[in-house]
């Protein structure tokens, strides 16, 4: 696993640095290779990668929550970057970023409030809400899905 994990961010990188050749995609170059230093820092830091099960720590739920948030703003962005066809304005990132509190409601119940997080579990709650931000606007379309489906059921039952 530890190689496979090596080879993508090595993958990340080198397409990173491909864009910063073209004037045009310089923004999503720097804005991957910054991502792939990131993630690289975070697996060091959380895990001891590239040393299989160097390091492992019992994270507090507090904690989570907020690398969680970090990670579903680091997704809006990303999804930001990644759908931009013009220039770039601060108003139309600002827009979705709000919405990265409900976006990380959904997530939150994931976390056992009582006890120590692991390390794996930090990991995966992170990518999944990076996921979540990076696809906000499915979210939150699913969201008032579920949410209005209650409604039309109490509106159609009939004492």
């Amino acid at each position: 696993m530890t190689y496979l994990t090596a080879i993508f961010l090595a993958a990340a990188l080198l397409v990173g640095i491909w864009d910063l050749r073209a004037p045009p995609s310089r923004l999503r170059g720097w804005l991957i290779v910054a991502a792939t230093v990131v993630v690289f820092g975070l697996l060091y830091l959380l895990i001891g990668f590239p040393r299989p099960g160097a390091a492992s720590f019992g994270a507090s739920p507090l904690l989570v929550c907020g690398l969680m948030f970090i990670a579903v703003i680091l997704g809006v962005v990303a999804s930001y970057v990644y759908e931009l066809k013009t220039t770039f304005s601060w108003p139309e990132l600002l827009r979705p970023v709000v919405t990265a509190p409900i976006i990380l409601l959904p997530l939150l119940g994931s976390i056992n409030s009582t006890s120590d997080v692991s390390t794996m579990q930090v990991v995966f709650l992170c990518l999944v809400s990076f996921q979540n931000g990076f696809f906000w606007k499915i979210v939150l379309q699913k969201s008032a899905t579920a949410m209005a489906e209650p409604k039309r059921k109490a509106g159609t039952a009939r004492p």
